[in-house]
């Protein structure tokens, strides 16, 4: 146990710097001990050995909150998460719980990359419109589709997706991919009359796509 009240007295040398050491180690040791230091201060740490939790003082220097607990048999440390709505629930994938059940409840918890993915979608074709229903009730402050392959072309293997640039150059003319756009119900797909055109995997000239090789994936959060 080492804690101190880090009020360095005035005092003589050799008693200051016994003083300076003793509240040092105190530092260095989060002020651990079985019962909470007498002297506390707003957002200080103090290790519980009684119980192996690390505790930190509120901001108005009324109460303990407790950061999480060790086991120090095992070396895991458990966090409290009471204020994330998962108890003492651990995420085993980032090392710091005890069970794969807590790290389920922590993954099922914690916010997913994208809030919104469609089901693959007939690719739109020349000259309209395909409109996805995103379900998150104001405009998306990031969204995107893409094309999946689903059967092999053009260089592609089943599953890698394409981003779509907005056009490509050849030697006569332009040609322009579909326009993406988003508001707070859809995001809608329109197609110009030139339809859907990729440069092959390998590279090379652009080429209108074979539309049934490829779906459509949209995402929004």
């Amino acid at each position: 146990m080492s804690q101190h009240d880090f009020n360095i007295a005035n005092q003589g040398f050799p008693s200051t710097r016994a003083d300076l050491n003793a509240a040092l180690q105190a530092l260095g040791s989060n002020s651990s001990g079985a019962t909470a230091p007498s002297t506390t201060y707003p957002y200080q740490f103090w290790y519980d050995s009684t119980t192996d939790s690390l505790k930190m003082r509120d901001e108005t220097n009324s109460l303990w909150i407790t950061i999480g607990t060790f086991n120090q048999g095992t070396g895991v440390f458990t966090p409290s998460l009471a204020e994330a709505g998962l108890g003492t629930a651990a995420y085993e994938d980032i090392g710091f719980f005890a069970t794969a059940a807590q790290g389920a409840k922590a993954d099922a918890a914690l916010p997913k990359e994208w809030t919104y993915e469609s089901a693959e979608t007939t690719v739109t074709t020349a000259s309209s419109s395909t409109a996805f229903s995103h379900g998150l009730g104001a405009i998306p402050k990031h969204w995107e589709v893409k094309l999946r392959c689903t059967t092999a072309a053009d260089g592609y293997a089943v599953g890698d997706e394409i981003v779509l640039p907005a056009l490509f150059t050849n030697a006569s003319s332009l040609q322009f991919n579909p326009t993406i756009s988003a508001n707070a119900t859809n995001i809608t797909v329109s197609s110009s009359p030139n339809g859907w055109v990729i440069a092959p995997k390998a590279g090379g000239a652009v080429a209108l796509i074979t539309t049934s090789n490829y779906r459509l994936i949209a995402r929004a959060k």
